[in-house]
């Protein structure tokens, strides 16, 4: 409910920069729409079809924009905030299924505590929010994988959901190898094989759709050879820089860490489960080194680590499970901090390229406690039911 009640006031109702128009034209372009797209981060489109559908059905009835942008853009807006929903759904479930205490503080703080409350709201239309849904339900599936002794239908499962959160993120391939090396690692070969070949598969038939309509997987800029090259740094960069560094804003992930080996240390029942994962993070954060644009324009903290949600979460559930109060107290604090930078992100002139954290508390530093009040008033949607603000005024 906090959830839904914080997106009602904040989600900007339209799909935000430059990267969530690429997987937008190509849906349009799927809708009979005379537009060049192309097939980079294609998955993501299938996730927004449902609500572009709905969006197309108002614009028949002749509600053709929302507050000056088109009703479907509105509508996807509105979609990340249901997957959001769904994936806080499911991170309870995990928690509650490990049997950690406090299962619904400890997803709650992950969803706040992470990059996921931005992208649901802040910054709509980008692929984190849809990569954070699938690799919850593909830990969830772990989970399930390791207390079922891995059945052919469970690995061909979390195959197939790899495999789909190839096409809406290539980069999230890391988490099927991640799982890939934590089933070798347990002499799982048969279903590490189904992993593997599932994963290719559900890709490959996913793929067949932008192909079949001429659209270039890769191109315009998106190919791996114009993209990629050694940068052993980038991970360093992407955890401890002031840049855009995870743990600097989004503070909570270093105590999910903390909380994630104390429950490897004392959680032997589940342990292979939570090196399947482990490894499952180690490769997402690993295979930055090939990426030597770590700085992620448009960037709230690291949103290249988005995916690693449900992965904290479990932490913070360990953290809570071991020191409760004093875990939740340390948690709302890094949690107002990360809060603060966003909305200062939101509010004031922020030079994503160059700027980090020592900008952002720069900027707020030369606003006054009114003046910055009002900043945040004015991107909430609060003002819009409150006489003498009305609904053109924003």
């Amino acid at each position: 409910m906090l959830w839904l009640l914080f997106a009602a006031n904040f989600n900007y109702g339209f799909l935000y920069g430059g990267d969530a128009q690429v997987p937008y034209t190509f849906l349009r372009r799927l809708m009979g729409a005379h537009t060049h797209a192309y097939g980079y981060q294609f998955g993501l489109a299938f996730f927004e079809l449902p609500f572009y559908g709905v969006g197309a059905g108002f614009d028949s009835l002749g509600m053709h924009t929302f507050r000056t942008h088109p009703i479907e853009q509105t509508l996807i807006a509105l979609g990340t905030v249901v997957y959001v929903a769904v994936t806080v759904a499911l991170v309870y479930v995990l928690l509650r299924d490990l049997g950690l205490r406090h299962a619904a503080l400890a997803a709650g703080i992950a969803l706040f505590g992470t990059t996921s409350f931005f992208y649901g709201v802040f910054s709509p239309g980008q692929t984190h929010t849809v990569d954070t849904m699938l690799a919850t339900l593909l830990v969830l599936t772990t989970l399930v994988g390791f207390r079922r002794d891995w059945p052919l239908g469970i690995a061909l499962l979390a195959g197939a959901i790899v495999g789909v959160a190839v096409s809406v993120r290539t980069f999230e391939g890391a988490l099927g190898f991640g799982l890939f090396a934590g089933l070798v690692v347990y002499r799982k070969f048969r279903p590490a094989l189904a992993v593997g070949v599932a994963a290719c598969l559900a890709y490959a038939l996913l793929a067949v759709v932008p192909l079949a309509d001429g659209v270039h997987l890769f191109e315009g800029g998106y190919n791996a050879g114009s993209l990629l090259r050694w940068s052993p740094g980038s991970p360093f960069f992407m955890l401890f820089t002031l840049k855009r560094g995870l743990f600097l804003w989004t503070p909570v992930t270093a105590l999910a860490v903390v909380g994630y080996i104390l429950l490897l240390r004392r959680d032997r029942e589940h342990r292979p489960f939570l090196v399947a994962i482990g490894l499952m993070a180690v490769a997402v954060v690993a295979i930055q080194a090939a990426v030597p644009f770590w700085g992620a324009g448009l960037s709230f903290s690291q949103r290249y680590f988005a995916a690693l949600m449900p992965i904290f979460a479990v932490g913070i559930g360990g953290l809570l499970q071991r020191r409760p109060a004093l875990g939740t107290a340390a948690c709302l604090v890094c949690i107002a901090w990360s809060m603060f930078l966003a909305l200062t992100m939101s509010i004031l002139p922020y030079n994503d390229e160059t700027g980090g954290v020592d900008e952002l508390v720069h900027l707020a530093g030369t606003q006054s406690t009114g003046s910055y009040a009002y900043g945040v008033w004015h991107i909430s949607h609060l003002k819009i039911i409150v006489p003498g603000h009305p609904f053109s005024s924003n």
